[in-house]
């Protein structure tokens, strides 16, 4: 994979892990303020769920960029060394 690719993933991959822990927390939120005393085991295990994924989605999309910035910083030194020994 190229840079660019590892930095569009970098950033799709953030932005929908950023959008699922703000909806886990939007449950919560519901949950807290709709008094259903039976319901609350379903209302922790879809929170655990949204929240789970979008933190993985989030530490992915990290790993994707920082890839993008090693393959970049080795593509300069690449053509560093390659201009030194033409000189």
């Amino acid at each position: 994979m190229s840079s660019k690719e590892h930095r569009q993933r970098f950033f799709i991959q953030t932005l929908i892990g950023l959008l699922l822990n703000a909806t886990g927390i939007g449950i919560i939120y519901y949950a807290c303020f709709t008094r259903n005393e039976g319901d609350w085991k379903f209302w922790a295990l879809i929170t655990a769920i949204f929240s789970s994924i979008g933190l993985l989605l989030i530490i992915n999309g990290v790993v994707h960029k920082v890839k993008s910035d090693f393959i970049r910083k080795q593509k300069g030194r690449f053509e560093n060394k390659s201009e030194e020994g033409i000189a």
